[in-house]
């Protein structure tokens, strides 16, 4: 029972005294005391009416307030759902976001890393650059000088065809020579002379030229000079070589070969490695 039916009901009860201590003076005081019971009896009527009316809007106001409560406990239920639906996004984002986190890091290291590796390759790709356009360098120079040496072994072996040529062409002299030699030996012999027997020898005749160019043979100093068998030049002369600009004695070549009008002689002497083209050769009779 609510405190507004124990309200009612405490009127109620005051009011029925009240009317009993009324109707009991009324009784003595009012001689028509009926209808004044009957006034009394119809407000208690209405009282009790009225009572009546307030415990049923108090029952309705209670089933709407339980009704209400439901409502609120359902609403309730749901926004706990709701949170906890929430709660569990709140986690699954936090956890993504840790693992984000994680990869971010990752991602610096492993940047920070291929860094380090980009700038290595960096130095490495810029190392070998240089070696490149060093060995470049190197392969040109040595390229170059591989020309040079092919230019001078080229003009070696025509100097060297030319020299096997005027050798055999003097072998084949010395053939003739030794030939007629033998001859003009049995002359002497017919005529009844000793072709062994001491003669005084012939100078050889003054003859003047110049050095033509230096040369190198089996890795001893040659040099070829201006005149020849048309200028009475015979193996085995020596000719003294003259600076063309000191007039100095240098040295000496001897002649090994002759050709027409020129001839290659093997040098000799202390100052012979300051003898170059243009240097006078004289017979030793004429210096």
């Amino acid at each position: 029972m609510s405190a507004l039916t124990k309200v009612f009901v405490v009127l109620l009860v005051i009011l029925s005294l009240l009317l009993a201590a009324a109707s009991i003076t009324f009784l003595h005081t009012v001689p028509d005391y009926n209808s004044q019971i009957a006034v009394l009896n119809t407000s208690l009527a209405g009282a009790q009416a009225q009572t009546e009316r307030v415990r049923a809007a108090e029952s309705a106001a209670a089933r709407a307030a339980d009704a209400r409560a439901a409502q609120l406990d359902g609403l309730l239920s749901d926004a706990n759902a709701t949170i906890a639906s929430q709660r569990g996004e709140l986690a699954r984002m936090q956890a993504e976001k840790t693992d984000l986190q994680g990869q971010i890091a990752q991602s610096n290291t492993t940047q920070s890393t291929l860094s380090n590796a980009v700038s290595a390759n960096m130095a490495l790709v810029n190392t070998l650059r240089d070696e490149v356009a060093a060995l470049r360098e190197e392969y040109d120079r040595t390229l170059q000088q591989n020309l040079d040496l092919g230019a001078q072994l080229a003009k070696m072996s025509n100097e060297y065809e030319y020299i096997q040529r005027a050798f055999r062409a003097s072998e084949e002299r010395n053939k003739d020579a030794m030939s007629r030699i033998g001859d003009l030996e049995g002359m002497v012999i017919a005529l009844g002379g000793d072709p062994k027997s001491d003669q005084t020898p012939v100078a050889p005749p003054a003859i003047n030229g110049v050095i033509v160019q230096r040369m190198a043979i089996e890795g001893q100093p040659f040099a070829l000079i201006s005149v020849g068998r048309e200028d009475d030049v015979k193996p085995g002369m020596r000719f003294a070589v003259i600076d063309d600009q000191t007039s100095q004695l240098l040295g000496f070549v001897t002649v090994e070969q002759v050709d027409d009008q020129v001839s290659i002689g093997k040098l000799s002497g202390d100052r012979i490695d300051q003898v170059a083209p243009d240097d006078q050769v004289k017979t030793e009779t004429a210096v």
